[in-house]
């Protein structure tokens, strides 16, 4: 990696030129600019990085943003940086102070980075009395980088006498961010406050705040600028080995539970395999169940994967963190004996949960009818909470695909979705507070086609509709053994390096004539709070299909459309995204 670096040491040309604060890294006190430029390409792409003093401790303090941008997979990077560096608008002082100087330049010379870093607005704000100006200043700079480009550009920190200068600059970021797609603003005076840099005037930080700073930039720009890109290829689909089946709806229950007894007691750990027998708690000749697992009481992080006994898959069905209760809905075709085997990898008890069955020839048999986007049908942030939540199905289904998710907790709890005549002891969604959960299922309607989501304890609960099941529904379902369609840290599915913030990708996860699919998708290690939303190509809807926090490792039973064999997958933040199909729906 070539780095090339030019300090100049007297700028007195520049306009407000004030020396940087960095008490704990001496040789940058008689500092005025810095200019990096790292030419080795990186999987992410290149960059290009401009600000005034406020960014130029981060191109003095080592590591440098640069640095930490190179380390994260950016590359090339241009930086420059300087004391009295703006805009360009108002013209004034020295042209090499002057943004649009330099991308001017960079433009003749060829370099046009799509991604751009502009830390301005220290210098600027000060020759403006008006919202109006303020936004002029920003957008003369916008323009002059032009189209095809996607802007990040923190608000700005000045001193306590200059603050109502400082909320209408931001308010001017703020506006300009809700009005383009192609641009972006951080509240750094929020983190600042929150994350307890040392600055000595409210603008400037030391050589240990700028190292924090580069540090938690170099994160956040990969977490919302990074795209993924096309790369590797389409894993190869399993070869069906059962007839389609229909969905059958059971009577919910508790297979296993470790704790207790009659079930096989005693934890589980890394290597161990559980053997869950269906015997006659199903109907004979079932190719397939819909279970719930729990991991409980979890000791150190893991997964579970559920598969037919007999057969090995490197897929996951549950995710789970230590010292949490962590659950999830998975669909496993029956090994030979009519079992199925859940294969542990860390130290938990384990709970397993009936939802339902698949036949290829059951008197009660249900066809599934995909919706083409995805429904919301309740979000009690917006009706007010209810223990019960009764809901309506449509229209002559006698089951329904849906999506739980569960907000603001207080306590830890469960929820219970099932006929509302019933409440089965069994769980759809465990929950806890701080995070968004979410989990599947397909559950059966009543009578009276209605069907209830019973929470243990006050919490905000969304219900989203995927689907619905009826005698006449279209599709039958073909149940595979468990097999990774998408992995972006591999290139798995022809996507790679990561699942960019705001990027739909689409992945091939089904032969070209099924209409639907079934399959777990996970969220691995988001750059920051995030969720996932499976549906058709084409279409945007305003659901998820998995939330997860920073940094975590969530699951979720996926069923809903897909289009020519593809399913398209949307991203908030960057991460990497994986998919396991089970099995998918064909006519």
């Amino acid at each position: 990696m070539r780095f090339v670096r030019i300090v100049l040491v007297a700028v007195s040309a520049l306009v407000g030129a004030v020396v940087v604060s960095v008490s704990d890294a001496p040789t940058a006190d008689a500092q005025f600019f810095s200019s990096i430029d790292i030419s080795t390409p990186g999987p992410l792409g290149p960059i290009t990085i401009f600000g005034d003093s406020v960014l130029l401790g981060s191109g003095l303090t080592s590591p440098t943003l640069p640095d930490q941008l190179a380390v994260r997979g950016w590359g090339p990077i241009k930086f420059r940086t300087g004391v009295g560096f703006n805009t360009g608008k108002p013209s004034r002082g020295a042209e090499m102070a002057k943004a649009t100087f330099w991308f001017d330049s960079w433009t003749n010379q060829g370099w046009r980075a799509e991604n751009v870093v502009i830390n301005l607005g220290a210098n600027d704000s000060a020759f403006c009395s008006s919202m109006e100006c303020m936004r002029g200043q920003i957008l003369t700079l916008v323009d002059r980088i032009g189209p095809g480009h996607h802007i990040w550009w923190p608000q700005i920190t000045l001193e306590t006498f200059r603050r109502s200068e400082q909320d209408m600059w931001n308010t001017a970021l703020a506006q300009i961010a809700a009005e383009r797609d192609d641009f972006e603003t951080w509240n750094w005076p929020d983190e600042m406050s929150a994350g307890g840099y040392r600055s000595s005037d409210n603008i400037h930080l030391t050589g240990s705040g700028y190292r924090q700073r580069s540090d938690r930039m170099a994160h956040i720009i990969t977490a919302r600028l990074a795209e993924g890109r096309r790369g590797g290829v389409a894993a190869t689909l399993p070869i069906p080995t059962l007839a389609p089946s229909e969905f059958v709806a059971v009577t919910q229950q508790r297979l296993v539970d470790t704790r207790v007894e009659p079930a096989p007691t005693g934890r589980r750990r890394t290597g161990d395999v559980l053997r869950v027998e269906l015997g006659d708690i199903v109907p004979e000749g079932t190719a397939a169940v819909v279970l719930y697992l729990a991991a409980v009481d979890t000791r150190a992080s893991g997964w579970l994967a559920a598969a037919p006994c007999g057969e090995e898959t490197g897929t996951s069905s549950l995710n789970f963190a230590a010292g949490e209760i962590r659950g999830g809905p998975t669909v496993s075709q029956l090994g030979p004996d009519g079992d199925v085997c859940i294969t542990v990898h860390g130290d938990a008890d384990i709970v397993v949960d009936l939802q339902g069955a698949f036949h290829s020839s059951h008197t009660d048999g249900l066809r599934f009818d995909p919706l083409a986007e995805p429904q919301r049908l309740r979000d009690t942030r917006e009706t007010g909470r209810s223990t019960t939540l009764q809901l309506s199905a449509p229209a002559g289904a006698d089951a329904v695909a849906i999506n739980l998710a569960t907000v603001n907790a207080s306590t830890s709890g469960y929820l219970v979705a099932a006929p509302c005549d019933e409440v089965p002891f069994v769980a759809s969604l465990n929950y806890r507070p701080g995070v968004v959960i979410a989990a599947s299922g397909i559950v059966e309607v009543g009578d009276d086609g209605t069907f209830c989501v019973t929470a243990s304890s006050s919490v905000d609960v969304v219900v989203d509709l995927t689907g619905s099941f009826s005698p006449t529904g279209g599709l039958e379902f073909v149940p595979v053994v468990p097999t990774r369609t998408l992995d972006t840290r591999f290139g798995t599915g022809g996507w790679t390096i990561i699942h960019g913030a705001r990027q739909t990708i689409d992945v091939p996860v089904a032969p070209v004539n099924a209409r639907a699919v079934t399959g777990t998708i996970v969220a691995v290690q988001p750059l920051a709070e995030t969720f996932l939303t499976g549906a058709p190509c084409g279409t945007a809807p305003p659901t998820a299909s998995v939330n997860a926090a920073e940094g975590a490792i969530v699951a979720n039973s996926f069923t809903g459309g897909i289009t020519d064999g593809k399913l398209c997958i949307f991203a908030l933040a960057g991460a990497h995204t994986v998919f396991d199909t089970t099995g998918w729906w064909v006519e």
